[in-house]
């Protein structure tokens, strides 16, 4: 790299010198650069191995915000459930409440529930895409599974992520942008955000879709890397994914008329369904990634 020095009593020199160099930067960001390695969907994922660390990584995205200070703690100062020292999170605190603050540190309340829940769905989306366009194996082939024995749990784990992903959105916000397995990406269109009820109505049938997949699949096991320390069953997944229809029935009410209306036997009744044993990743330092705070 070059180094330019400017001496103070060339003050001319150093104007007709910044000007080149203003020039040359708006030059610079109005060039059409060819991306050589022309990434995408029918380039890295063409084989099972890419593809299905994407969807690890989709599912360590959608953790983040459960495993992370942010935006656990300031969520639950706002809601009273615990206290703080922290002058980060303390207006949180503040009766009668604040409108919250997009700017506040790291935009620890804003930016992770936003951000996390459409790269989480987004890495499934594409996996899911992958699998499907480029015909991807997973497992061994035979006559019984001739597209291999393994490839259903992969697209199923895809949906699975995609839905909780557009649940936790419904959860958190007002209005949310509805993603699937077939929309494109966040930038590819125009799309008006949806108000946050339709956005959980959409979460559920996508859930629902996947429970009815799942169920009409061979059983199967997803390996201890998906979900770190935990090998998940075909029916395991099934629990984990009614459980999360019951949060969409219990956590979506947000007020006590909502709250009266919900069909609270249902509730439980569904619960009998859900999951039998702790779900979720185990922390371990030594795997990036799964570690909690």
């Amino acid at each position: 790299m070059r180094t330019i020095r400017l001496r103070p009593h060339r003050a001319l020199t150093g104007l007709a010198l910044g000007a080149a160099l203003a020039t040359g930067l708006t030059s610079c960001m109005s060039l059409d650069v060819n991306d050589p390695n022309a990434l995408g969907i029918t380039t890295v994922f063409t084989n099972a191995s890419n593809t299905e660390a994407a969807l690890i990584g989709a599912f360590k995205a959608f953790t983040l915000t459960s495993r992370g200070t942010c935006p656990t703690l300031p969520l639950e100062v706002y809601a009273n459930v615990q206290t703080t020292t922290s002058a980060t999170y303390l207006e949180f605190s503040q009766e009668p409440r604040i409108g919250i603050n997009n700017r506040d540190n790291l935009n620890c309340l804003s930016r992770y529930i936003f951000n996390q829940h459409y790269e989480a769905a987004a890495g499934a989306r594409e996996a899911f895409i992958g699998i499907r366009d480029n015909k991807l194996v997973f497992g061994p082939q035979s006559a019984q599974f001739p597209r291999g024995r393994d490839t259903d749990s992969r697209k199923i784990f895809a949906r699975f992520v995609i839905a909780v992903s557009q649940l936790q959105l419904a959860l958190l916000h007002d209005k949310a942008y509805v993603t699937d397995t077939i929309t494109p990406g966040f930038n590819a269109i125009v799309q008006d955000f949806t108000p946050w009820p339709e956005v959980l109505s959409n979460a559920r049938a996508q859930l629902q879709a996947a429970i009815a997949e799942a169920r009409r699949t061979a059983d199967f096991t997803l390996p201890t890397l998906f979900i770190n320390g935990r090998p998940t069953t075909r029916d395991e997944l099934i629990r984990v994914m009614q459980s999360y229809l019951v949060r969409a029935d219990v956590y979506s009410p947000r007020t006590p008329q909502q709250r009266a209306a919900v069909n609270w036997a249902a509730v439980l009744a569904r619960l009998d369904s859900t999951v039998t044993r702790d779900f979720g990743l185990i922390a371990d330092p030594a795997i990036a990634g799964t570690a909690s705070t």
